[in-house]
């Protein structure tokens, strides 16, 4: 009865989807019972009976997906019941003003269980499938007359509500997720994993990039947002939290393509300012380093380091080009930062500004509003996006969160910045506040200070101050 009752639900969703759809099916328990209760509101054991309760659904069903029966647990220590019930449903916000009948047929209610273990008491297939609309809220109502017995049905319920916990059957549409994982060179990734979690229902999916670096994710519970993680031996992690790097499938098709870079070296271009965090000590010789160290007047201060530590974030102006390897370091650790506090005559209980390292490449969200965040590197592994700030953040790298409003004029100072490195060893340093490469006058010397109006070479080029 119950096989054939499932087909006719099949064949009717016909008449809410396309044909072509598919869909999977899950069962969604909307309270997890502690506790059994008796005299339940779903009162069968007199010769009429009827009971209306709701249930809020909205971080188990979603808008979209179809609920296509109803089911109640417990246990009955007399002897099966024979009766005749019918079924109303409200899905919205309401509260019983324009209720559905969904079902009505006889049902024989088994004998069996334990307060220890549980059998399925009640379990309605409705006349078709439902769609949830937006508020996942609804009601229940229950009516049945027929077999009475003197002994009472126990109804899973929870100790604190003495309300039925139900479970619905509910169908979504399948959805599938395909790409490439490729590296900065095109050249495909194998054996990545493509993972998507979703915290609302702990759904999650994983899938292994075959040898040409595809992979395809076949998702079940499409009504639903999936931040995504890639990682593959070798290669920087890859986390997804914007809402441009998420999985975000509702409204998407049946099928959706997307392409993921994993990054097997890390590259510094000369003279490019940049940021740099590793496990281990960075080389001295790879360029000159900076350290978050002080708040001076409308001023962040860095200040030189000759001996670069491990798993400290610094921001860097290398002498030269080179590249890191990913798989010389061990990246699966806890980046470092670096905190400074507000100036002695401001008694804030906050830190003034921070350093962050990242280990991995990944999103960077604006979390409040007083927090400036800000990108150090200049390099293409860092993308800045408008505010509400959102950007993303290469591995390896790092950036800065300014904790207080008004900051917007505050500049970077690097003092006794360090341009080369020549052949005896000799350290060369000019005392220059700048956020970037030096500033040169039109015969080529460096200046000493912040540039004024006019023109000037940097990098090579002319600029113009205003």
């Amino acid at each position: 009865m119950k096989t054939m009752k499932l087909l006719l639900v099949l064949l009717l969703l016909g008449t809410v989807a396309t044909s072509a759809q598919e869909y999977a099916t899950r069962q969604v328990q909307i309270e997890l019972a502690d506790a059994l209760q008796a005299n339940n509101p779903v009162d069968v054991t007199k010769e009429t009976s009827s009971s209306q309760f709701y249930y809020s659904v909205y971080k188990k069903v979603y808008e979209g997906d179809f609920v296509t029966g109803i089911s109640f647990k417990g246990y009955n220590l007399g002897k099966e019941l024979k009766r005749h019930f019918k079924v109303w449903v409200e899905y919205g916000n309401g509260r019983g003003e324009s209720m559905t009948l969904v079902y009505e047929d006889d049902y024989v209610i088994p004998s069996g269980g334990t307060e220890d273990s549980y059998i399925t008491l009640l379990d309605f297939m409705f006349d078709k499938p439902y769609e949830m609309k937006l508020g996942a809220k609804f009601s229940v109502k229950i009516e049945s007359f027929g077999d009475i017995v003197d002994i009472p049905l126990y109804f899973e319920s929870t100790s604190r509500n003495s309300t039925p916990v139900s479970t619905l059957h509910v169908m979504s549409e399948v959805k599938y997720l395909k790409g490439m994982v490729t590296n900065q060179d095109g050249n495909p990734v194998v054996g990545a994993e493509v993972y998507l979690y979703s915290n609302r229902d702990d759904s999650e999916y994983k899938a292994l990039t075959n040898e040409d670096g595809s992979y395809s994710l076949r998702i079940e519970e499409s009504n639903n947002v999936y931040p995504i993680t890639l990682t593959a031996t070798g290669y920087t992690t890859y986390v997804g939290k914007s809402d441009a790097n998420v999985v975000r499938l509702t409204d998407a098709p049946a099928e959706s393509v997307r392409d993921f870079v994993l990054f097997d070296k890390i590259a510094y271009t000369k003279d490019q300012r940049a940021t740099i965090i590793l496990p281990v000590a960075p080389d001295p010789e790879w360029g000159s380093y900076y350290r978050l160290d002080r708040r001076e007047n409308n001023d962040v201060i860095f200040e030189y380091e000759s001996a670069p530590q491990a798993n400290v974030p610094y921001v860097i102006f290398p002498y030269k080009n080179f590249e890191l390897n990913v798989g010389d370091y061990d990246l699966q650790q806890e980046p470092g930062s670096i905190v400074v506090p507000y100036p002695d005559e401001r008694d804030y209980p906050v830190p003034f500004a921070a350093i962050y390292g990242s280990y991995q490449n990944t999103d960077i969200l604006y979390t409040y509003t007083d927090q400036h965040t800000r990108f150090l590197d200049l390099t293409p592994d860092c993308d800045t996006k408008d505010e509400p700030f959102m950007g993303r953040i290469g591995a390896c790298r790092a950036y800065m969160r300014l904790i207080s409003p008004g900051l917007a004029d505050l500049s970077m100072a690097f003092p006794n910045y360090v341009f080369s490195r020549n052949p005896t060893g000799i350290t060369e340093k000019h005392a220059i506040s700048n956020s970037d490469v030096p500033f040169c006058d039109l015969q080529g010397r460096r200046l000493t200070q912040q540039p004024r109006k006019g023109v000037y070479i940097r990098d090579g080029r002319k600029v113009v101050v205003k």
